[in-house]
């Protein structure tokens, strides 16, 4: 295989993988922009911490977001019910006109 893999050529080379699954080293974990092939501890720690991290964040700003959106239902659902009792109760209003 080493000898062939010295001439082969890219799309050779691909179509070698795509054949045989046993040849590309494992595991391999992917992030969306970085890549570790092969099981290397210290460096899947270090990944994982960055992941971490980064979905920490994410999770602090989904939670503020729904925070923020819990206090406008809130005040949303206030406004509906005082204008519901102004609307139910306009006759006491009038009276004062």
């Amino acid at each position: 295989l080493k000898e062939v893999l010295k001439t082969a050529t890219e799309d050779e080379m691909l179509d070698l993988l795509a054949s045989d699954g046993k040849l590309i080293k494992r595991p391999l974990l992917v992030d969306g922009s970085k890549v570790l092939i092969g099981f290397k501890e210290n460096e899947y720690k270090e990944q994982l911490k960055d992941l971490d991290n980064l979905l920490e964040e994410k999770t602090k700003v989904v939670n503020a977001l729904l925070k923020q959106n819990d206090k406008l239902i809130q005040e949303n659902k206030t406004k509906e019910m005082i204008i519901h009792f102004l609307r139910e109760n306009s006759f006491i209003f009038s009276a004062f006109l």
